[in-house]
């Protein structure tokens, strides 16, 4: 690994071995981090350091709705 790519590699692996399907259990830049889908990013960030925020709304949360209470005689 040249020395450039090495301060491209802004997104550390710290998983110790464990994975999330279809996201390199590696080191990557931050540019490969960011072409993975939300979804995946969202299920492995624990396992990666350097990450920008996951401020993002969790991917394909249901939206839920307030149900209103019927009182009787409604």
């Amino acid at each position: 690994m040249s020395e450039s790519d090495e301060l491209n590699l802004t997104v550390r692996y710290t998983g110790n071995g464990e994975h999330v399907l279809d996201v390199p259990a590696r080191d990557m830049t931050l540019e490969e981090w960011e072409s993975l889908p939300l979804r995946l990013r969202y299920a492995a960030r624990h396992l990666y350091t350097g990450i920008p925020s996951m401020d993002e709304p969790k991917p394909e949360q249901p939206i839920q709705q307030k149900s209103r209470v019927r009182k009787q005689g409604e």
